[in-house]
């Protein structure tokens, strides 16, 4: 989505957004990213989107039988590039699946 602001994510799911800027993508594993989501705020949202933006994606699933929630992390993703005039917004994406 590209806003007044520039570029925002959004889900109409149970995905999740992080805005992390401290997380470290270069060295990303599925420990450091489930702690790092576990530990954070969580949105169905980001807005503003800007390059070096690290951004955590996960979700909550919660088991209808037992009632207890599990943390599933999917990925991390840090943008890149952004030109909101042309309508383009550049971003790795690290698949790290893991489930706590």
């Amino acid at each position: 989505n590209e806003g007044v602001d520039g570029f925002s994510w959004m889900t109409l799911s149970d995905i999740m957004f992080v805005r992390q800027n401290t997380f470290d993508y270069s060295s990303a594993t599925d420990v450091s990213l489930i702690s790092a989501y576990n530990n954070s705020v969580r949105a169905s949202s980001v807005s503003n989107l800007q390059s070096e933006d690290v951004i955590l994606i996960g979700r909550v699933t919660k088991d209808s039988d037992t009632g207890s929630s599990s943390v599933e992390t999917l990925g991390v993703a840090k943008i890149q590039s952004v030109d909101v005039a042309n309508g383009k917004l550049w971003f790795n994406l690290k698949v790290i699946k893991s489930e706590f």
